[in-house]
């Protein structure tokens, strides 16, 4: 049987630092909000909302096509599904075939369902109208249509140490447990990381058919339980996790991608690093800014 072709590797992209006027995308449990600021960021207008009174997860914008937003939510029914909009929210569509898991996944202990989906990521600048999405419990799907028809990654749901990884007899995590971070490699089509909670920070190299822990020294809890993962524009090796054990950088090219500590962390209460959002400069990779649980 012949080897399968490799697909071309990309050079990375980073976009130029913009000017000029900010558009904030808030989801929230009351419905999905955009807020405009000056440039100045002096003032700023929160517009009507959209789905009043549905719950919002994840609200993003296409990078790669102006006006193209797509939402996680949650209807009054608690129907778990995405919706589309290709006019900056004016009108908005339901996928037709949202992610759902299969019958018999991989031959999986437990039997999941899709109670929402939590995460979207974009593909890559190459990749016109692919997207990734995360679901509760932990789950990875793709859309190759705009975000309208979803299939699972079944390299991940059917691994050998799927039900060892996500544990959801055990997990408690607040609204369930879940896959989110994901960060598909903007050079390369086969590569990509994702972080479960609980269940650690995986990585394929090609294209999901297999996948394997990144636990970069790490064990336990303290690698079961990353909160966010994100990795720098300018370096996509540079990783940075935010996790109930604090924070921590990786450089996956260097020092045979070991995960370092970064801050402080005091027992007694005096500061703690432990957090959920975290997010990397847009052109310096060794800078981050965090939100900490303390305050």
């Amino acid at each position: 049987m012949p080897e399968p072709a490799l697909r071309p590797k990309h050079k990375l992209r980073v976009p130029r630092p913009r000017r000029g006027p900010l558009r904030v995308l808030v989801g929230t449990r009351k419905g999905a909000f955009a807020i405009d600021g000056d440039e100045a960021r002096g003032r700023f207008e929160v517009h009507r909302p959209w789905h009043l009174g549905w719950t919002c997860f994840h609200l993003v914008a296409d990078p790669r096509r102006k006006g193209t937003l797509l939402a996680a939510v949650r209807d009054h029914d608690g129907w778990p599904t995405i919706v589309i909009s290709e006019d900056e929210g004016e009108r908005w569509e339901e996928a037709a075939e949202p992610p759902r898991f299969g019958k018999a996944v991989g031959g999986s202990a437990f039997d999941r369902h899709v109670d929402h989906v939590f995460w979207l990521s974009p593909g890559r600048a190459f990749e016109p109208g692919t997207w990734y999405c995360g679901t509760s419990p932990q789950g990875l799907f793709r859309s190759l249509d705009g975000g309208r028809t979803w299939r699972a990654i079944e390299g991940l749901h059917g691994h050998d140490e799927f039900d060892a990884w996500t544990a959801l007899d055990r997990d408690r995590t607040p609204d369930g447990p879940k896959l989110h971070s994901i960060l598909p490699d903007p050079r390369d089509a086969d590569r990509m990381v994702v972080a479960m909670s609980s269940g650690g920070v995986l990585e394929t190299l090609d294209g999901g058919a297999t996948w394997a822990r990144l636990d970069g020294g790490l064990a336990g809890d303290e690698a079961r339980d990353p909160h966010c993962v994100v990795a720098a524009p300018t370096n996509p090796d540079r990783l940075w996790m935010q996790s109930h054990f604090g924070v921590y950088r990786m450089d996956r090219d260097e020092g045979g991608g070991a995960w370092r500590r970064t801050g402080p962390r005091d027992g007694d209460g005096a500061f703690d690093d432990a957090g959920f959002p975290i997010a990397v400069h847009p052109h310096d990779p060794d800078v981050a800014w965090i939100v900490p649980m303390d305050g």
